[in-house]
C-alpha cells in the first residue's frame, strides 16, 4: 500500500475534513423523542439529535445546539418514542 506524502496528504486530509463539515449542512431527520416521566409531575418530552443524541429543549429548531447538525422535521409526527 502506498502512503501519500507532502502536498497530496494535506489535500486528502483537507478533502476529508471538508466533506465531514459539509455533512453537518445536510438535513438529518429527527426520528426519536425521549419522554421523561417523573412520579410527581407530568411527562416531559424532548427531541433527540440524530447525530450526537443530545436532547433538545425546543422543537422545530433549525440546528442542534450541541453539535450544530442541521435538522429536518418533515416526518417528526412518526418519530419513535423512547421512555426513560
Amino acid at each position: 500500500m502506498r502512503y501519500l506524502k507532502g502536498k497530496a496528504a494535506r489535500q486528502t486530509h483537507f478533502l476529508k475534513l471538508f466533506f465531514h463539515l459539509l455533512s453537518y449542512r445536510r438535513k438529518m431527520p429527527v426520528t426519536e423523542i425521549a419522554v421523561y416521566s417523573p412520579h410527581d409531575r407530568e411527562e416531559n418530552s424532548y427531541c433527540i439529535c440524530p447525530r450526537c443524541a443530545a436532547t433538545m429543549e425546543r422543537e422545530y429548531v433549525g440546528f442542534c445546539n450541541q453539535c450544530g447538525q442541521r435538522l429536518g422535521w418533515k416526518n417528526f409526527q412518526n418519530a419513535r418514542i423512547i421512555y426513560r
